[in-house]
């Protein structure tokens, strides 16, 4: 079968890359033409009513701060008009929030007053793996149109999401088996159901891009040097495959693709296998004419630095990856070839015994990779912005050059984020 040439290897996890890359940032000058053009077009819109569309222009505005726009005091009282119009009162008092920290009018402090009296905070949450009924609901309906949409909106979140944090009127609920009451001056309600002995702290927490981020891994390593494919017939070509222990590291970034558990995977690194002694009874050398027995000790080590990328999918509490790359550095292949009897056919050694032979240079290789790796719940800890959890993962490789393969193994430590 014919192998995979190398620019394939590298075209597939940079196309991934490429096409689930975030759009070009703008520059400060184009960010603010962009800013005052969806200005404009979302106060058209107000003037006719046209509520959903003045929403698509604020959601827009938003994703303009990160080329650093400061949206203005207008921009966020249109936003929480919006917002208002379409039964999101939670959207409301956050964009009023916003605009009284930019300016503070009359206007909007009566609104967040008038709000604050009538609704409070809470923080609602279901594990996937809670099996109990999740219905979340008033004792009484109440009949003002704002405040029924308001709890519409949470019970809309909750089935999506298994997430609320947002506002509801002043009462008494049910969510699932729990009652809690929103009260004004009172702490807001925190309501999580979970498994017994689940980690409530992470079903809590904020999404954050859940298992986007950094990621480090580091462990001890095993790598096989193969035999000798090339046939070269010049001089002492070493056969004879090698193996040893070795270290692996490799520091990079995952990427979530959405809200689904496929993601993206990329990495650099270090791998490098300690200098391993290599005794030559009973290998045997090639030369240009035929093969003679050898003895003797001889070293190989190995020390690569390299870059990967590549699918990442997750399974519960697993992270199954695949990579491909390409890897750079030295490596010594030190033969003992000291030729000590006759070749094949009876031909007496040329020149009596020769020295061992070393091949040593620089390595450049494609190669691949599969992982796992078990990121257990018990051992997360929270950072302030989410969760990241120690896994232990099993991964699996191969680099390929013209003469010969070296597969590897690694057993490693991974850090990566979990929620």
């Amino acid at each position: 079968m014919r192998r995979i040439s190398t620019t394939l290897l590298f075209a597939l996890p940079l196309a991934l890359l490429l096409g689930s890359s975030p759009a070009q940032a703008l520059s400060p000058d184009a960010a603010k033409a962009e800013h005052t053009r969806l200005f404009e077009e979302m106060r058209k819109l107000a003037t006719r009513n046209a509520w959903r569309g003045v929403e698509d222009k604020y959601t827009a505005m938003v994703a303009l701060e990160k080329d650093g726009v400061v949206l203005t005091y207008d921009d966020h009282l249109m936003g929480a008009q919006a917002a208002r119009e379409l039964g999101r009162i939670t959207d409301v008092y956050l964009r009023l929030e916003k605009a009284k920290a930019q300016r503070t009018e009359k206007e909007v402090l009566e609104w967040i007053l008038d709000i604050e009296a009538s609704y409070g905070m809470v923080l609602l949450a279901k594990d996937e793996k809670y099996k109990g009924a999740t219905d979340m609901a008033p004792k009484e309906m109440p009949f003002a149109p704002d405040q029924r949409s308001a709890i519409g909106a949470a019970q809309q979140a909750l089935s999506e999401t298994g997430r609320f944090e947002g506002l509801l009127p002043y009462g008494t609920y049910t969510f699932g088996n729990r009652s809690f009451d929103v009260v004004q001056g009172q702490p807001r309600p925190q309501i999580v159901l979970a498994p017994e002995g689940a980690n409530e702290r992470r079903v809590a927490a904020a999404p954050t891009g859940r298992r986007s981020g950094l990621r480090l891994s580091v462990g001890p390593g095993f790598t096989a040097i193969g035999s000798s494919v090339g046939g070269s017939a010049t001089g002492w070509q070493p056969t004879e495959g090698r193996s040893g222990l070795g270290m692996r590291a490799s520091l990079g970034g995952g990427l979530q693709l959405g809200t689904s558990p496929a993601g993206l995977l990329f990495e650099a690194g270090y791998h490098g296998m300690f200098a391993t002694t290599v005794s030559g009874t009973g290998a045997g050398a090639t030369t240009d004419f035929g093969a003679a027995p050898v003895t003797g000790d001889g070293t190989s080590s190995l020390n690569l630095f390299f870059l990967q990328a590549g699918p990442t999918f997750w399974v519960g509490r697993f992270e199954l990856a695949a990579a491909v790359g390409w890897a750079i550095g030295g490596v010594s292949l030190v033969s003992p070839v000291s030729c000590l009897g006759s070749l094949e056919g009876g031909e007496a050694c040329p020149g009596g015994q020769g020295p061992p032979v070393e091949i040593s240079g620089v390595l450049k290789a494609p190669g691949g990779m599969l992982g796992a790796t078990f990121v257990p719940e018990a051992l997360e800890f929270d950072i302030g912005r989410g969760t990241v959890g120690p896994g232990l993962g099993l991964q699996l490789g191969m680099w390929r050059d013209d003469a010969r393969s070296y597969p590897w193994a690694q057993l490693a430590l991974t850090i990566t984020p979990s929620n």
